[in-house]
């Protein structure tokens, strides 16, 4: 008698909820990207945010018994999908020139 009725859920009538969307251990986040063009990628939040990202800087910790020093430098940035073999080989040689000025460095 429900022969006519598909089992999939269309998505016209039910939208996802918020529950589905945002992570139950994790408040929502803004990601300031070191990127600017990816600044206006923001994922689904609740309520609003008003704070602001603080400037960072870079901070050396100076101790008279420390005698080796380590400098890591990161930057976020989103994920890029890999598609093609064009994306693949791109995402490969970015690997292996970002490990070659890491060993440099």
């Amino acid at each position: 008698t429900f022969g006519h009725l598909s089992c999939e859920p269309r998505p016209e009538v039910v939208p996802p909820t918020l529950k589905q969307l945002q992570s139950a251990h994790f408040p929502p986040v803004t990601h300031h990207w070191s990127m600017p063009q990816h600044n206006n990628h923001q994922p689904p939040m609740g309520q609003s945010t008003e704070a602001k990202a603080e400037k960072m800087e870079a901070v050396v910790f100076q101790h008279e018994l420390l005698q080796a020093f380590s400098f890591h430098l990161f930057a976020k940035r989103p994920i890029e999908p890999v598609e093609t073999l064009a994306d693949f080989r791109r995402a490969i040689m970015r690997r292996i020139a970002l490990a070659a000025l890491q060993i440099r460095l």
